[in-house]
């Protein structure tokens, strides 16, 4: 192989004057910054550092002393190396791809070191929380969640900060919500706790019980919070449990409050017999018939509640009926009452009632009394002209009420935002 006459020459001198070994330790340092400025910049060519050119205008104003330029600019290209996001252990891993969920809790931690962090802000965290957590599901580790972080922040409080916070359901709401869609519920039966002692505490200091003001405010506070559980726990389809928590409540505020008739559980009554209308024939399966029946015993009438007992009679487990029903319905007190909640903008409760009058129908068609169901019908029909059309055409009565299901199937929402017209709800004859 024919070599270059420069590589020649080069080859040549080599030969007469090979490489000499350093001779002190002076040439020895210098042949080494040598070495090493020759590798820097042949890692600055092949691998550039992230930060050159941010740092490239700070060339000019900072001037590294020769000895240490190259040793110093190695370290500081290594430590860039190393410094990259994909090196970085986070006790967050999941804040790296959870978007809403990974602000919220970046906003709640920052917050809480600067001792910032109030009642209104822990609000917008978790709502903003919720967001994210529909979003992109569920999390690798429940400990990286808002929920423990929240439960800290709510164990560190004093008393009256704590009682404060809940007795303002508007930011418990929420709240209850991360708690559960991260796992820890339990922390709520504790603060559920905190509330029945800060009450029972009030309560026995004011002498006309829960005529007081304050002490309503401790009853309806309790209320709420126990909806919102029923409301979180039936969502995950333990239905029974929701209806236990119902029943624990009114049982502890029976003994409790030492009276026969003690302030009703609005919010919780109508919060789990929605739950059970909605769910309808499912509830059947997943709620005992004892339970179901003590639930009945501490059911709000129509008066209290837009969902009276005799409703939830028609899905009872073991003795389904519809003459309750069918008898409230020939009073006209109680159809006055229902019309009243009828006139709700919440067109939830309006569908629920015309499913489960329907539901009665047919149950009442199944067990033979065909005058009952077609009473039934005519009622939805005329309670309900923006949802059903009239079918009294009709002389088969089961055929009747299938064309009534399909059209409440079929139709998604309401035809019109108004209701029924008077005198459209009155009574069965």
């Amino acid at each position: 192989m024919r070599l270059s006459s420069s590589l020649y020459i080069r080859k040549l001198l080599a030969s007469i004057h090979p490489p000499i070994s350093p001779q002190s330790p002076r040439e020895s340092k210098q042949l080494l910054n040598v070495l090493e400025s020759a590798f820097q910049r042949h890692l600055d060519e092949k691998h550039p550092s992230p930060k050159a050119g941010h740092d490239a205008h700070h060339a000019s104003e900072s001037i590294p002393d020769p000895a240490q330029r190259v040793t110093h600019s190695t370290h500081s290209h290594l430590d860039t190396i190393l410094g990259h996001p994909l090196f970085k252990q986070q006790s967050l891993t999941f804040l790296q791809t959870r978007g809403l969920a990974a602000t919220a809790v970046k906003t709640f931690d920052n917050a809480l070191l600067k001792k910032a962090l109030d009642s209104y802000l822990v609000q917008s965290c978790a709502l903003q929380y919720l967001q994210g957590r529909e979003k992109q599901g569920s999390l690798p580790n429940k400990d990286e969640g808002l929920a423990p972080r929240l439960a800290r922040w709510f164990n560190a409080m004093s008393a009256p900060e704590k009682e404060d916070l809940l007795l303002n359901t508007k930011h418990m709401e929420p709240l209850v919500s991360v708690m559960y869609i991260d796992g820890y519920e339990r922390e709520v039966w504790q603060w559920l706790q905190v509330l029945y002692e800060c009450s029972f505490n009030n309560l026995t200091s004011i002498p006309s019980d829960e005529s007081a003001p304050d002490g309503m405010a401790y009853l309806r506070a309790e209320d709420r919070l126990v909806s919102l559980m029923i409301k979180e726990t039936a969502r995950r389809s333990r239905l029974q449990e929701a209806v236990q928590l119902y029943t624990q409540a009114h049982e502890y505020r029976l003994k409790s409050r030492g009276k026969s008739a003690p302030e009703p559980l609005q919010h919780s009554w109508r919060q789990v017999a929605g739950a059970i209308l909605l769910q309808n024939k499912l509830s059947q399966k997943r709620v005992s018939a004892p339970l179901y029946n003590l639930l009945l015993r501490y059911g709000i009438p129509i008066e209290s509640s837009p969902f009276d007992p005799a409703i939830l009679q028609v899905y009872h487990p073991d003795s389904p009926s519809a003459k309750s029903l069918y008898q409230r319905l020939r009073s006209s007190s109680f159809v006055d009452e229902l019309a009243k909640w009828q006139k709700s903008p919440n067109k939830l409760v309006r569908k629920i009632w015309l499913g489960s009058i329907l539901d009665a129908a047919g149950l009442s068609l199944a067990q033979g009394h065909d005058h009952e169901a077609r009473e039934f019908l005519q009622f939805a029909e005329r309670t309900y002209p923006d949802f059903l059309r009239p079918h009294e055409e009709e002389a088969d009565t089961a055929e009747r009420l299938q064309l009534a299901r399909q059209e409440m199937l079929v139709r998604k929402e309401f035809r019109s935002s108004g209701f029924a017209t008077a005198p459209a709800l009155q009574a069965l004859v």
